[in-house]
């Protein structure tokens, strides 16, 4: 069964002035340094839908922010309310989202950030920086049952200091065939792609431990004067079979 990314030493972060922290962030190295170092920044503020998120030009050791959009599907609903966890990250660090208490709930209409942001039976996430966002990716949902999607992956492609594209590291990669669906929506109609799954967790086996909402942030390509971004190349997606055997054993 899937098991949640958590890890541990509470660390903290910055709001940037759009509002009280709701979160902490932590830092944590898992599966014998498989992923040791991972920076986890975060925090809960309200911000404008039109805020913008992270600087226009990035290189390699670069602060900035990276912005995760909570809301409905936005190509459902052009009036959606968002939130928005803003986090301050250290460009080309291997880093981590991690929203507390984003899952309080088993019966999603009746948690609080569904009633404060989801509709009809959904609440979505998206990625935001640098002026360009991710599709959507469903975070809870009672289509077919009550089901949580707690974790995700964003790899940020840069190209020459500026952001290009920000994609998902798809992949049922740490649980069951049986427990892993389609989950890419079109941000601008909504649509489900023909690819990109997920894993995802029967709400009845769910907790606040293992279903908080986590998000990893990765980053590839080139900054100015050709500077490699190179944390992408430790995303889970290119862990080798043994060693996503051993993570997933690091995890029970």
């Amino acid at each position: 069964r899937f098991r949640g990314l958590h890890g541990a030493a509470p660390r903290g972060g910055r709001c940037e002035g759009l509002g009280a922290p709701r979160m902490r962030g932590r830092r944590t190295g898992c599966a014998r340094g498989l992923i040791a170092g991972l920076a986890v920044v975060g925090l809960m503020c309200a911000a404008p839908a039109s805020a913008a998120c992270g600087k226009s030009t990035v290189n390699p050791g670069d602060n900035t922010a990276v912005c995760l959009v909570i809301s409905s599907l936005l190509g459902t609903n052009r009036t959606a309310t968002l939130t928005r966890v803003r986090a301050t990250v250290t460009a080309d660090e291997y880093s981590r989202i991690d929203v507390d208490n984003s899952w309080t709930n088993e019966v999603l209409t009746e948690d609080p950030l569904y009633q404060s942001v989801g509709a009809d039976g959904m609440l979505a996430i998206h990625v935001e920086t640098g002026g360009e966002r991710s599709r959507q990716k469903l975070y809870r949902t009672n289509a077919g049952g009550e089901k949580t999607f707690p974790f995700f992956t964003a790899v940020i492609r840069m190209d020459g200091g500026k952001v290009d594209d920000i994609r998902w590291d798809d992949g049922c990669l740490f649980c069951d065939t049986n427990e892993c669906e389609l989950n890419t929506y079109s941000i601008d109609d909504g649509s489900l792609r023909n690819n990109g799954k997920d894993c995802y967790v029967d709400s009845d086996d769910c907790s606040g431990d293992l279903c908080d909402l986590q998000v990893f942030v990765v980053w590839i390509g080139t900054g100015e004067e050709e500077a490699f971004f190179t944390s992408g190349n430790r995303r889970l997606s290119k862990f080798s079979t043994a060693q996503r055997e051993e993570y997933r054993e690091s995890l029970e």
